[in-house]
């Protein structure tokens, strides 16, 4: 089982290794956003600031910390897809990296 740290980090190495192959042609708008949000690290960093307490007190009372968990899982899945989609669509050579999902 991964840590926290260790999915924010594959969530944020997948996303950087795609971004630079993302081709409007081939990806929903919704992917391209999640794709770039989380190459920019806004994703990370909202997670980071609920957990931290750098929001609302309202915003910090409701994050739950699975939540987040489960947060980042989803957008790796989503990220796996985009790579998937880019390799079919020939804008992204398949590589052995088991690291990069």
């Amino acid at each position: 089982m991964k840590s926290f740290k260790e999915l924010i980090g594959e969530m944020n190495g997948l996303a950087l290794s795609l971004v630079n192959s993302a081709d409007k042609k081939l990806l929903t708008s919704d992917e391209y956003e999640i794709l770039h949000a989380v190459a920019d690290g806004l994703t990370e960093k909202y997670i980071m600031n609920r957990i931290s307490g750098k929001c609302s007190l309202a915003a910090m009372m409701s994050f739950k910390p699975g939540d987040a968990e489960r947060q980042v899982k989803a957008k790796i899945k989503i990220l796996k897809r985009i790579k998937a989609k880019l390799i079919k669509g020939g804008a992204l050579e398949e590589t052995a990296d088991p690291g990069l999902g």
